[in-house]
């Protein structure tokens, strides 16, 4: 029809893919067992059913946590290292997200990097500041203090963005590992893009850094991304690790990149899009 002419004529080939691909999950809802409450069920019950819900999700909070503090012990070393990475991960955003939430005018996305993270210009090794349907912007910088090549993977800031969210059906790939995995869609297509454009910059890195490692850090889409990524890359990159923040869920729980023990995940109580894939 007329939308798809127009679509196709003023939007990238990643772009209309992404909407045909929005559109047919949407036709598919039914087949997934997804029913339009408002329409079977009353106001009222509705309301109510979510109050019990809440109750019971407040409940479940409290007595796990009651769980996970007794005998449990703190990886200082480890809660370093995320909290040193989280600046990473937030210094994708530029200097557009640091105007919007500390008011702080940097006039420049690679100041704002150099400042926010310490590392010096010199050492900025690559930036792509601006996304595109499934190619989310990133930057990759050599960390020399803890000896890390650091590819840092921005989170959803465009509507382009917001297209690869959506793509949210499970999609089958395979890696070096026996078996198939499932991942969302729409992360799946960004990793493998961001594999194919980076993975010549980041070898040629730890070729040049010998005794450096790869680190990839990102938050909510980023750490998404970043995740499938590295199960992706798992056994192309010795020590290879993983820091998402905020991330999406984006595979089964019994699959990879789920079961990956080299991805680790900070998860805010309470953040609803932690829960959503």
């Amino acid at each position: 029809g007329i939308i798809e002419m127009v679509t196709e004529k003023f939007l990238s080939s990643e772009s209309v893919g992404a909407i045909k691909a929005i559109r047919k999950m949407i036709t598919q809802l039914k087949e997934h067992g997804v029913v339009d409450i408002f329409r079977d069920y009353s106001t009222k019950d509705i309301v109510s059913s979510f109050l019990a819900l809440f109750k019971l999700q407040q409940a479940a909070a409290y007595y796990g946590e009651q769980k996970r503090t007794e005998g449990h012990s703190v990886n200082k070393k480890l809660l370093q290292r995320l909290a040193y990475y989280s600046v990473f991960a937030n210094a994708a955003y530029g200097w557009k997200m640091e105007a919007a939430s500390n008011g702080k005018l940097d006039r420049g996305n690679l100041r704002t990097l150099v400042r926010k993270t310490g590392i010096k210009e010199e050492d900025v090794v690559a930036a792509k500041w601006a996304s595109k349907t499934h190619r989310p912007a990133y930057f990759i910088v050599r960390d020399l203090k803890h000896r890390k090549i650091v590819l840092s993977i921005r989170g959803t800031f465009s509507a382009r963005d917001v297209l690869t969210d959506l793509c949210a059906s499970a999609e089958t790939f395979e890696t070096g590992r026996r078996g198939k995995h499932r991942a969302h869609h729409g992360m799946l297509e960004a990793a493998i893009s961001l594999a194919t454009e980076t993975k010549e910059t980041v070898e040629k890195e730890l070729h040049a850094n010998p005794g450096y490692s790869l680190v990839l850090v990102g938050h909510s889409l980023g750490g998404g991304v970043a995740a499938v990524l590295g199960t992706l890359w798992e056994k192309d990159y010795p020590n290879l690790q993983v820091y998402g923040y905020g991330s999406p869920c984006v595979s089964p729980a019994d699959a990879r990149p789920t079961t990956c023990k080299n991805i680790i995940s900070v998860l805010g109580e309470g953040d609803p899009f932690a829960c959503l894939s």
